[in-house]
């Protein structure tokens, strides 16, 4: 036997080996680059709604517009639209559902109601949190007192990236104006 083909046949699989573990390796970082991409847009959305409604709290509206203030669930009056008619917007995430369109068994869906009409922002949310603070920055409860409000929201993605769902986080703290 010719030990030149035999080495050639050893350098090629080798070769071989090595370029289908390259090809392996880029499609596992391609899914998890499209999966990190697909949770990052769903917080986004999220948090364009939310941050507009959560700025306009009481916004137009003379008496006490927090009506309901739980850390999964916010209620208060607003003239979101400024045509003198004050509406009532809930946010609320239903921790206990799930959504049953994607794998990630931790997500669950969000709720915006506005005047009765609700809005289903089930976009793989797997945090969703309300922290009142009053106007000395201490966190509160007390309806009256809250002065400041800060909002935390995660997304995974809707299906795994090898072993794990990518995850976007966004958090902020509102201090409107008209609490």
């Amino acid at each position: 036997m010719n030990i030149g083909i035999v080495t050639s046949f050893i350098i090629g699989g080798y070769l071989l080996l090595s370029l289908l573990t390259l090809n392996s390796t880029i499609m596992n970082n391609s899914a998890q680059s499209t999966m990190e991409l697909t949770a990052r847009n769903r917080v986004e959305t999220l948090t364009e709604v939310i941050s507009y409604d959560l700025r306009k709290i009481g916004y137009r509206y003379p008496g006490v517009s927090v009506n309901s203030a739980t850390p999964t669930r916010l209620t208060f009056v607003s003239d979101l639209d400024n045509d003198g008619t004050a509406d009532n917007i809930s946010w609320q995430a239903d921790t206990t559902a799930s959504i049953h369109a994607t794998k990630n068994p931790d997500d669950f869906p969000v709720y915006r109601i506005l005047n009765g009409d609700t809005t289903d922002f089930s976009s793989a949310v797997t945090t969703f949190e309300f922290t009142y603070y009053d106007s000395t920055g201490v966190p509160t409860t007390v309806l009256t007192d809250i002065s400041a409000v800060k909002i935390k929201i995660s997304c995974q993605s809707p299906e795994q990236a090898g072993y794990q769902y990518s995850r976007s986080v966004w958090e902020k703290r509102f201090y409107p104006r008209n609490i």
